[in-house]
């Protein structure tokens, strides 16, 4: 990695390439927020026959390594051809991803004339972006502050995904990402205007 890269200023990615990441971030599945189950049981229910290569339970409880525990989506047996994934990763897939690697979620939404994002979990659409305070926050340039370093044995996470490491020959980071953040915003501004409707709404009732 370039010394020139340190913090998010000088952060420069690569763009989703399915061909050459095979959906690597996708190896544990995704853990749910609120809804979102829910969403995905309805999509499946709409569509059977898109999701009929599912190979186990779509939703499940999960649990990993006691620092995260919920609703998950479940994943399956899956060998990675690449001889660059990461050996601290699992050798599994999201059970919502075609043998393509492609999400299932987001190709029923495409077709359904929804936003690409809209049927994904949060956690999924916004890789390899994560929530802070202020709003999404780009991976680190440098692998060493992964924000889910948790020791040796498991370095990290985002930084070792393709999208969500730090290539000298990429683009800034927030054009790579720029479908990412755009949807961001619009998500953001529907929980405002969601929030002043209650508001209102509640001042009306007083």
């Amino acid at each position: 990695m370039s010394g020139k890269a340190g913090g998010e200023r000088g952060l420069r990615l690569g763009r989703c390439d399915l061909a050459e990441c095979e959906g690597a971030c996708c190896y544990d599945g995704a853990y749910l927020e609120p809804g979102e189950e829910e969403a995905i049981l309805a999509a499946i229910a709409r569509d059977p026959a898109l999701f009929s290569s599912l190979d186990g339970p779509p939703v499940v409880d999960g649990t990993w390594r006691g620092i995260v525990a919920g609703r998950k989506t479940g994943v399956r047996p899956h060998r990675y051809r690449s001889p660059e994934f990461p050996a601290h990763f699992e050798q599994t897939r999201c059970v919502l991803a075609l043998p393509d690697a492609r999400c299932a979620l987001q190709v029923h939404a495409v077709a359904r004339g929804m936003h690409p994002f809209a049927l994904k979990p949060r956690a999924c659409w916004m890789h390899p972006l994560h929530d802070g305070p202020s709003g999404p926050v780009p991976p680190p340039a440098d692998p060493a502050a992964d924000p889910h370093r948790v020791d040796a044995d498991y370095p990290g996470y985002v930084t070792f995904t393709e999208c969500g490491r730090h290539r000298d020959g990429g683009l800034p980071w927030r054009e790579a990402l720029a479908e990412e953040l755009k949807y961001a915003r619009i998500l953001a501004k529907r929980a405002a205007t969601a929030a002043w409707r209650r508001a209102r709404a509640e001042g009306d009732e007083g």
